[in-house]
């Protein structure tokens, strides 16, 4: 009875490690027939990951067909990797003054009596616009308190999607300032038609010094 059951065992290994061997020679043989010209699509996707050496938890699977997208073959996904290296190697400086900004005066008055502004600037990163906000009370030409800032995406290129993590965004007084200082990551998302694959992420830090004469 033992010697049956140890054949039963054997047996059963065996099947599972023909089916492993064949289920991993059609995932060899599947990659191997890829391209640059190969279309992505639902069915290969991570087979084209696998051939592009990308990790699959980079991808975010969607649950419906994409419609914002513009990669449609393998090549096409390479040069749009290969455009993001190059473009996270460009050092940023960020850290200017004397230079004219956008302004809105807030319909907002404190117990003083000074209005609030909000002074900002946009600036490119990667593939989206940040703007970059700093509020303040002033009276005349001096501003008089710093009251906050945000950072915050307001726009993505097309076929691109983003997200931001703000680590630092503060505001103070500097003379005849309002300083923005500000540090944040970019990361910066690859519509393609079945979801959202990461090609990676950069970080920024800097500052802008705004004048209430600019206003």
């Amino acid at each position: 009875m033992k010697k049956i059951i140890s054949l039963c065992l054997i047996f059963i290994l065996l099947l599972v490690s023909t089916f492993t061997s064949s289920a991993n020679s059609l995932q060899i043989l599947e990659v191997d027939n890829i391209s640059s010209e190969t279309i992505i699509t639902e069915d290969n996707i991570y087979n084209v990951l696998d051939y592009l050496d990308i990790a699959q938890n980079d991808f975010v699977k969607s649950d419906e067909p994409m419609t914002d997208y513009k990669i449609t073959t393998v090549g096409e996904l390479q040069e749009a990797i290969e455009e993001f290296k190059q473009k996270s190697t460009i050092v940023v400086e960020d850290n200017v003054n004397n230079i004219k900004t956008k302004f809105n005066d807030e319909e907002d008055f404190n117990v003083m009596r000074n209005p609030v502004a909000t002074v900002y600037f946009d600036a490119e990163r990667l593939y989206c616009t940040v703007r970059h906000l700093a509020y303040g009370e002033y009276s005349g030409t001096s501003w008089v308190r710093a009251t906050g800032g945000d950072i915050r995406i307001v726009s993505d290129e097309f076929g691109y999607t983003s997200s931001i993590s703000v680590d630092k965004c503060i505001t103070s007084l500097q003379g005849s300032y309002l300083k923005l200082e500000y540090e944040y990551t970019i990361e910066s998302y690859l519509v393609i038609q079945w979801g959202l694959l990461k090609v990676g992420e950069q970080d920024f830090e800097g500052y802008r010094n705004f004048r209430v004469s600019d206003i």
